[in-house]
C-alpha cells in the first residue's frame, strides 16, 4: 500500500487557500466596484499641461479617481476591476459625467483633456446636444474640448474607434491618441488617425536622460507629429532632467509630477504648479 506524500498534500492546501484568497479578493474588488457605481462616489483630479516654450498652461487633464482606502483609487485599478466585471461602460459614463460636472475655471483659451472608451459614441449621456451644453455652462465650445483615446482601445476597438473619432471630430471637438510610443501598433493608429495630439507614453520619458535610444523614438514621433499637423504631449515628467532633454529634443507640451500636480479643480491646479515651474 502506497503512502501518500504529506509534501504533495500541503503544496495542494496551500494552492487552494491562494484560489480561494484570488476569488474573495476579487468579490470584494466586485462589490466596492458596484457600490462606487451606485453612490456614484468617483472623484476628478485636473492635471496641468504645459506649454514648455512660454510655461503657459495649455489645459488639464480630467483623471478619475476611487474613494481612498478601497484599494481602488487609481485609474488603472478602478478600470482594471471595471474591465473584470464587464462595468466598462458605466463606469466610463459615471467619470465623463464627475470630470464635466466639477471643470469649473478653465479659461476659454485652455483645453479640457477628457479620456473616454470609444464607445462612448453609443451613451445618451454624451450625445453632441448635451455635451455642448455642458460645455457652455462652463464657459467652453467644442474646440475646448479633446477626447484622450489609450492607443491600446484605439487598436482593440478600431472599426467603433474609427466611427468615433469621425463622429467626435465633425462636432468640432478635438482628438488626442494616448500611450503613444508604448508599441509599434500606436505608431499604426497614428498615421491612421491623424490625432489633434500625440500622448507620450511616460515609459518612454522615464529617465531618458540615460537613454539615446529613447531620444531618438521621440526625434522620430516628433518628425512625424509635424508632417501629420499633430502636436505632442510628453507625460510622466518628474525630473529637472527628464524635462531638459525633452525641451531640447523639441517637445512642445508636458505634464507630470515635476511640472504640477494635479487638483480637485483646474485652478486648484493652476495655484499647485510647481514652484519656480511654470505658472
Amino acid at each position: 500500500r502506497k503512502h501518500k506524500n504529506p509534501h504533495l498534500h500541503a503544496v495542494a492546501r496551500e494552492r487552494n487557500a491562494l484560489v480561494a484568497e484570488h476569488e474573495r479578493s476579487r468579490r470584494q474588488r466586485g462589490g466596492m466596484l458596484e457600490k462606487i457605481l451606485l453612490e456614484q462616489t468617483v472623484t476628478t483630479v485636473f492635471e496641468p499641461i504645459v506649454a514648455l516654450a512660454s510655461n503657459a498652461v495649455l489645459g488639464y487633464e480630467a483623471l478619475s479617481r476611487g474613494p481612498s482606502g478601497t484599494g481602488l483609487e487609481t485609474p488603472m485599478a478602478l478600470f482594471g476591476t471595471a474591465e473584470l466585471f464587464d462595468r466598462e461602460y458605466e463606469l466610463d459614463s459615471l467619470c465623463r459625467r464627475r470630470a464635466l460636472s466639477n471643470a469649473r475655471g478653465i479659461a476659454s483659451d485652455q483645453l479640457l483633456f477628457l479620456n473616454i472608451l470609444p464607445t462612448c459614441i453609443q451613451d445618451p449621456d454624451f450625445q453632441a446636444a448635451h455635451v455642448r451644453e455642458t460645455l457652455a455652462e462652463l464657459g467652453l465650445g467644442p474646440r475646448n474640448l479633446v477626447l484622450e483615446i489609450s492607443e491600446r482601445q484605439a487598436i482593440s476597438n478600431f472599426p467603433i474607434f474609427r466611427e468615433a473619432i469621425d463622429h467626435f471630430s465633425g462636432l468640432g471637438f478635438r482628438i488626442a491618441l494616448d500611450d503613444t510610443g508604448s508599441g509599434f501598433s500606436s505608431l499604426e493608429a497614428a498615421l491612421e488617425l491623424q490625432p489633434d495630439f500625440l500622448k507620450i507614453d511616460m515609459s518612454l520619458v522615464r529617465s531618458i536622460e540615460d537613454s539615446p535610444e529613447k531620444q531618438e523614438v521621440l526625434r522620430g514621433l516628433q518628425s512625424l507629429s509635424a508632417k501629420m499637423g499633430s502636436q505632442v504631449i510628453a507625460e510622466g515628467i518628474e525630473t529637472a532632467q527628464e524635462l531638459a532633454v525633452i525641451r531640447s529634443l523639441g517637445i512642445e507640451f508636458g505634464q507630470g509630477f515635476y511640472l504640477g500636480r494635479g487638483a480637485s479643480t483646474p485652478s486648484g491646479a493652476s495655484r499647485a504648479l510647481a514652484p519656480g515651474r511654470p505658472r
